[in-house]
């Protein structure tokens, strides 16, 4: 999910179809769960706007507003099949969201390899705001402290000590790793 959220290699050229297609919907599940953390937090904000508002003694006295027109004669030819009340609006799913702005994300053309994937993000984010890019592009993307790690272990378990048990290994490795840092 890293690499797809990297829009350098958000083709995911190296996997094939059918796994690439597993992580965006991965991803999409992802951004579906962020929307719906915004939408939780945002009702709750406003029902503490509501309860606060309520619990404050009216200061500002407003003229009563002007009554609409009871009826119209376009209302009463159309009405039904034009109504429009903002209780019963058909909004979006989460799922729906979140499954179009990661399509839109996907078709976009891919960043060239020498340009920096986190400032496209700065210049996107108004594009595709619910994708978690942040949680993705800290992971790092090689294998480096790995490959140290393993280098480290075989330099501890050369052939004088190939009959060496293995929590001892991992004890040497520690202790090397540890030291090293504690001297800086």
């Amino acid at each position: 999910m890293a690499s797809a959220v990297d829009p350098r290699f958000k083709n995911l050229p190296f996997l094939p179809a059918d796994e690439a297609d597993d992580i965006y919907a991965r991803l999409t599940e992802a951004v579906e769960v962020e929307i719906q953390k915004l939408t939780t937090t945002s009702t709750m904000q406003q029902e503490e706007k509501e309860d606060k508002e309520d619990n404050q003694p009216a200061t500002n006295i407003q003229p009563p507003m002007k009554k609409p027109r009871a009826s119209c004669a376009l209302a009463e030819l159309l009405g039904q099949t034009f109504s429009f009340d903002k209780h019963n609006r058909a909004q979006k799913s989460a799922h729906d969201v979140a499954a179009t702005e990661v399509r839109m994300f996907r078709d976009e053309t891919p960043l060239p390899l020498n340009d920096d994937p986190l400032d496209w993000w700065r210049k996107h984010i108004a594009e595709y705001p619910h994708i978690v890019a942040k949680c993705f592009l800290c992971i790092p993307g090689t294998s480096v402290s790995a490959e140290r790690v393993f280098s480290t272990a075989g330099d501890i378990v050369s052939a004088q000590r190939s009959v060496l048990k293995a929590g001892h290994v991992d004890q040497l490795v520690f202790l090397n790793k540890n030291l090293k840092m504690k001297k800086k």
